[in-house]
């Protein structure tokens, strides 16, 4: 009861959609009046649980385009939101499709609401970016060195 309280008439966006297997996530959250909010790419699988009222809105961004301009869409679209009679201002943003992570981050970053450091993601998702934050950290990390091109593999 108190988390059906918590997130009663809460918008909540979804940055992509993942496969259809996922669906529950969305029959849950409607099921707690959450007012889901889906921000994937046009042919998504998900555009049709807005005619289903499983969904509020679906926000259609080409994910194919490059990272900024994808970031810039989804951000302009998502301040958008509470003036569709529909939603209101965006409570949070959420991603279960690792991909998205990025992308979630840096709206959260840019909406004031909490979520991962886009930093952090960014340290994360690359293994030479990992391993020096562990390093500077004073925590055990395999010796290594980071090779951009054929040449330093000769040092």
């Amino acid at each position: 009861e108190l988390r059906r309280r918590l997130t009663q008439g809460a918008t909540l966006v979804f940055v992509s959609a993942g496969y259809p297997g996922k669906r529950f996530i969305f029959e849950r959250a409607a099921a707690l009046g959450v007012k889901s909010v889906i921000l994937d790419h046009p042919d998504s699988w998900s555009r049709g649980l807005v005619s289903e009222g499983l969904v509020a809105r679906f926000l259609p961004v080409d994910m194919s385009r490059g990272s900024d301009e994808v970031y810039r869409q989804s951000e302009s679209l998502i301040r958008q939101l509470g003036s569709d009679g529909v939603t209101g201002r965006v409570d949070g943003i959420t991603t279960f499709v690792e991909l998205s992570v990025p992308l979630a981050a840096r709206l959260c970053e840019a909406f004031g609401l909490p979520g991962y450091r886009p930093e952090a993601v960014d340290a994360a998702r690359d293994k030479h970016r990992t391993r020096a934050a562990l390093r500077a950290a004073g925590l055990p990390t395999p010796r290594n060195a980071l090779v951009r091109n054929e040449a330093e593999l000769e040092d």
